[in-house]
């Protein structure tokens, strides 16, 4: 009781008396406006109270104020509460009430209710509600500062994610396109390749219908040798670079009555060297042996690329290069009567288109210079230069030719083409060589030898260089190359100084291996190729129409996505199959790609090509990404309220006005 009368004293000598004046006027100026006779006594009521709260702040003033006086004083206040009330109902009654004479909000007691009887007043509260206001205060503000934090936070992560999903919609929607144009340019490579292949299935099915109308014996050499014209016609016009060779092969039988074993499919130089359960066991022994029966002849064109021959001439000199580049050779029998084991004989025009007729060996003469080089003999009927090379296992010697129809069983008409391609050694340069052929039949219809056509793959790489996509797609790094799906063997690229073959000099007496795609020195073969194929299973029998980027990965995370963005170059690459798709026969003469044939052709667009228009933009949309993001938490919690600050004050100055 003791420490709550001092406190009571030092607050009405510190300050509270100026209160007490604020309240006595406040009450002598709501006596004064009661009106009527009836409001006498409330009028002297309120003097008389406010005359004690006179007299109580004078003894205030002096310090002297009694423990009666303190009750005094507490009633007067309770007097104060009265008389307000009192206001408050004569307010609703409809007398006169000044707003003035409200009492002071900055008197520090008049929220203060009156005790109870017997209870003490606690001014302790008043000091504690304003600490709690200071404490609110700081709260609120870090509660703001929170609240712009997150906010802030918010924005940028909202907007980077909606940057994201823009960029990989973007990405969708260029990939959509790069896959159109992937497409479309399959679509191209498909049409060129068919359209030099499936002249070749013409020209065979052509030949051989030729024949059969003219009713000519091609196992006798005088109807055999008339095929000579129709095939340097078809090989000088059409094939061009890329042209090889032709030849028709009669007569030409295996030994099945002599070790009972079929020699093209058990002994072959591509395939079966070591000739297993052959009577030898060798490729050599049977060469030797002589496993050629009948009376074989053969007639054929072989021409030599001039631009080809020519530039291998110019790296690497006259040893060992190709003299006859831009020539023609006949391929011819030494003995034009037929023979076993009958040998070859080339004969070269050096230019001149005009072919003469072949009289066989019998007719070489000898050049008679002590030092003749290669040029040792001639034909004496026209001088033509003459090479006796001797005798060739055609069957198991050239290509898959003979194999192939054996194995096939193939009947006069059908087509077909060597299921691999192959080195072709015969003159430098080596290249990469393929067949297409159809049996030849006797008039009685036994199948004698077969008509062969042999193209150089080279022209592959030089169709594939020179194709555009795109505009200059080629020089900014879109690349293509076509592999052999069974082997994996690399056979053309569009960058033709690429090699698909371990070496290419025939005369140095260095192997002459095919390249696997994958083992290629050149990264955008090898690498493209991996990732083709280690999506597929690691084999190249698996890849069909493959799609290395149709989807966007939403799978992702946003940082992921955000790193692999930044980080990693993704190719476009699309895969194509160039092979038969009709189930045709193969005497069909629809047009497609001819049976044998299993080609993948790979297509890679780099990213930066397709994405160009998007990546170019990254590091300026991120400037605006940032910007845009503080921008908006800008306006949202500054510019915002000043504006509704501003407008609700010139809404308050109006109405006051």
């Amino acid at each position: 009781m003791v420490a709550s009368e001092q406190i009571f004293q030092d607050l009405l000598a510190s300050g509270v008396s100026s209160a007490f004046a604020g309240v006595a006027e406040s009450l002598r100026r709501r006596s004064s406006s009661f009106g009527g006779e009836n409001d006498k006594e409330g009028r002297e009521s309120t003097s008389a109270c406010a005359g004690k709260i006179v007299k109580g702040q004078e003894k205030v003033a002096e310090g002297n104020l009694g423990s009666s006086e303190k009750t005094s004083w507490k009633s007067s206040m309770s007097g104060r509460e009265s008389m307000k009330k009192i206001g408050e109902e004569k307010d609703v009654e409809g007398n006169v009430w000044n707003g003035d004479d409200e009492i002071l909000d900055d008197n520090p007691l008049q929220d203060q209710k009156p005790a109870a009887k017997g209870e003490e007043v606690d001014f302790d509260d008043d000091f504690k509600d304003e600490e709690n206001t200071v404490q609110g205060k700081q709260e609120s503000t870090r509660m703001k500062i929170v609240a712009y934090s997150v906010s802030l936070i918010f924005l940028v992560a909202a907007s980077i994610g909606s940057y994201f999903i823009s960029n990989e919609a973007g990405i969708f929607a260029v990939g959509s396109m790069c896959e159109e144009m992937q497409n479309s340019v399959m679509a191209q490579i498909h049409e060129r390749l068919l359209g030099n292949i499936d002249p070749l299935r013409i020209y065979l099915q052509t030949g051989v219908k030729m024949a059969q109308e003219s009713e000519m014996n091609l196992s006798s050499w005088d109807d055999l040798q008339t095929t000579l014209y129709y095939q340097h016609n078809f090989l000088d016009t059409y094939l061009d670079e890329s042209r090889c060779c032709s030849g028709v092969f009669v007569n030409i039988d295996y030994d099945h009555f002599v070790d009972g074993v079929d020699d093209s499919i058990h002994c072959h130089e591509l395939e079966a060297r070591d000739c297993t359960h052959t009577v030898t066991g060798s490729l050599e022994g049977e060469i030797a042996r002589a496993n050629l029966t009948g009376n074989a002849l053969w007639a054929g064109i072989l021409h030599y690329s001039k631009s080809y021959t020519a530039d291998f001439r110019a790296k690497n000199g006259n040893k060992g290069g190709n003299v006859h580049h831009g020539d023609f050779a006949q391929v011819l029998p030494g003995d034009i009567n037929g023979a076993q084991n009958n040998t070859l004989t080339f004969k070269y025009y050096e230019g001149s288109p005009k072919m003469n007729p072949w009289l066989g060996d019998a007719n070489v003469r000898e050049v008679e210079e002590e030092e003749c080089g290669e040029r040792c003999f001639e034909d004496a009927s026209d001088g033509h230069w003459t090479q006796p090379v001797g005798f060739v296992h055609w069957p198991i010697q050239d290509g898959y030719w003979y194999r192939e129809v054996q194995i096939h069983n193939m009947q006069q008409g059908d087509v077909r083409a060597a299921p691999r391609a192959f080195p072709w050694t015969l003159y430098p340069p080596a290249v990469l060589k393929t067949h297409l052929f159809t049996p030849i039949n006797d008039p009685d219809g036994k199948r004698i030898g077969g008509w062969v056509v042999g193209f150089k793959l080279h022209w592959l790489s030089q169709f594939l260089s020179g194709l555009r996509m795109d505009g200059d797609c080629m020089s900014v790094g879109c690349f293509s190359f076509i592999v052999e799906r069974e082997t994996g063997h690399l056979l053309a690229t569009s960058d033709p100084s690429i090699a698909v073959l371990t070496n290419d000099d025939t005369t140095n007496g260095e192997p002459i291996q095919q390249i696997k795609a994958s083992e290629c020195s050149d990264l955008r073969v090898s690498a493209i190729a991996q990732k083709v194929v280690d999506a597929n299973g690691g084999d190249w029998m698996n890849v069909h129409n493959f799609k290395s980027r149709s989807d966007v990965a939403i799978e992702l995370s946003l940082v992921q996505l955000a790193i692999e963005k930044l980080t990693v170059s993704e190719p476009f690459i699309m895969t194509s199959d160039f092979k038969r798709m009709t189930k045709e026969p193969m005497n069909s003469t629809v047009t497609d790609v001819p049976y044998g044939i299993d080609w993948v052709v790979v297509l890679s667009i780099p990213e930066e090509v397709v994405m160009d228009s998007i990546n170019g933009k990254k590091v300026k949309n991120n400037f605006i990404l940032v910007g845009y993001s503080f921008g908006l938490w800008t306006i949202e919690e500054f510019l915002i309220p000043l504006l509704i600050g501003v407008l609700a004050g010139t809404l308050i100055a109006r109405s006051k006005g």
